[in-house]
């Protein structure tokens, strides 16, 4: 947690390898980040940046980001329904339907927590080790922040999960809470 310009973000790019450090080492299990492969090492990491991307395509190739075999849709199926995308409106989800409407005039028009469901969706069919969320909470009412809240506690319980956030309500159930200040770790 941190205000605006801390260096929460960065902090995260720098562990991502987005950026290298211009001092010191980030390490892991013991070992210097960068003397791991690079792509093997962030295939490790499922990561919603706060300006993550829906692509116009369909919905379930928005959440695997790619095409998929018959065999991947339940899991799809499965991101989205843990996410409760349209619970609030009860609009039946159809996976191969567009997202937005450039390339097709049918397609969904999403709000900013729809959008952010679908999101947080592309991270349960991930199956990653470690999970980085940036604001992952920002776009959603106060009811889909506290299911959003129970599904990281149950749903990603087994994983290593990095949360940034304003909002300390989305800290509650972390282990540890880091308070950042001007690239620094103050508390």
């Amino acid at each position: 947690v941190g205000y605006n310009a801390s260096g929460k973000s960065t902090l995260i790019k720098l562990l991502l390898r987005l950026y290298e450090p211009q001092y010191g080492v980030i390490q892991s299990n013991g070992t210097d980040i960068a003397e791991y492969a690079l792509h093997p090492y962030r295939d490790c990491f499922g990561v919603v940046f706060q300006d993550f991307k829906l692509y116009e395509m369909s919905l379930a190739e928005n959440v695997a980001m790619g095409e998929l075999t018959q065999s991947q849709t339940s899991r799809v199926e499965d991101a989205l329904s843990t996410v409760r995308l349209f619970s609030e409106t009860g609009e039946k989800v159809h996976l191969s339907r567009y997202v937005g409407r450039e390339f097709n005039e049918n397609g969904y028009l999403l709000s900013g927590g729809e959008r952010q469901k679908v999101a947080l969706a592309r991270i349960l069919y991930s199956s990653r080790a470690c999970i980085v969320l940036d604001e992952p909470s920002a776009a959603l009412d106060p009811e889909s922040e506290y299911y959003f809240n129970k599904l990281i506690s149950e749903k990603l319980s087994d994983k290593t999960v990095i949360i940034i956030s304003h909002r300390l309500s989305t800290t509650r159930m972390m282990d540890k809470v880091l308070m950042m200040d001007s690239g620094s770790i103050i508390e």
